[in-house]
């Protein structure tokens, strides 16, 4: 389908106009209580993809910090060099995904600390 890009992560089956943000991208920026506008929020979504995509494709497991900076040192390295203006739009994507991910994390054992806290009373 000409003029229609695909999501990831649930965004998959529906398509959405080629130059708008995938809704995964548009909750995590609003999660963190930013609100780029539409044009920086698409290309932080495909900075987002892109580090994704280069993760799955072999990267050892390891931290969300090591990972960031794996991928940045990568991008440092390629020929030609990318802009810097595009490498700090690469790190505020990053550090947004970063984040969030640690917010949520902290949630999901805050829950389970509380889950297993009531299930010992009994």
């Amino acid at each position: 389908m000409e003029g229609v890009g695909r999501g990831i992560t649930g965004d998959a089956a529906r398509p959405r106009p080629v130059g708008t943000a995938a809704a995964w991208v548009r909750r995590l920026f609003e999660r963190r209580g930013l609100c780029p506008d539409e044009r920086r929020l698409f290309w932080y979504g495909q900075h987002l993809e892109q580090f994704l995509r280069w993760y799955r494709k072999g990267s050892d497991p390891a931290s969300l910090g090591d990972l960031q900076a794996g991928y940045v040192r990568e991008l440092d390295t390629t020929q030609p060099p990318l802009p810097a203006w595009q490498m700090a739009q690469i790190r505020q994507a990053l550090d947004a995904f970063a984040q969030d991910w640690r917010g949520r994390m902290r949630e999901v054992l805050r829950v389970r600390h509380y889950a297993s806290r009531a299930t010992s009373r009994g």
